[in-house]
């Protein structure tokens, strides 16, 4: 788990009011090469950020149905669907869309931005707006 720090490294966070916060959460090479799954830490906001397929992915790591952290959930890289440990729902990773029961309340997700080999995830100023 990766939590926000001042020095640059993952979890960086700044922030512009109308905007919100725009969160460093690692490097393409860490995401795409290593195969890690990061999570950050924003608020009340915990990000899981992955790669699948050479695609970065940010959507919220606790699970809609039964609050379980996503990030130790297998992915089906044909689907781009990551299943939730407990119950064994999936969610899309593209859309947040609960794609299999008992899952049924969408996953937030979050905008993806690679500026060169860095990873940054924006989180919105209106959490009560979805960002896809």
């Amino acid at each position: 788990m990766t939590d926000c720090g001042a020095d640059g490294t993952a979890g960086h966070t700044t922030t512009d009011a109308a905007d919100g916060q725009v969160v460093r959460v690692g490097s393409v090479r860490e995401l795409v090469a290593e195969g890690q799954r990061i999570v950050t830490t924003v608020g009340e906001h915990e990000i899981l950020t992955l790669a699948v397929r050479g695609e970065i992915y940010a959507v919220a790591n606790i699970c809609t149905h039964g609050t379980i952290w996503l990030d130790i959930g297998d992915v089906d890289p044909d689907t781009r669907e990551i299943q939730c440990p407990f119950h064994a729902g999936r969610f899309s990773l593209v859309t947040g869309e609960a794609t299999k029961l008992p899952c049924r309340i969408p996953l937030r997700t979050y905008e993806v931005v690679v500026r060169g080999d860095e990873v940054v995830v924006r989180v919105p100023a209106d959490t009560d707006q979805p960002v896809t």
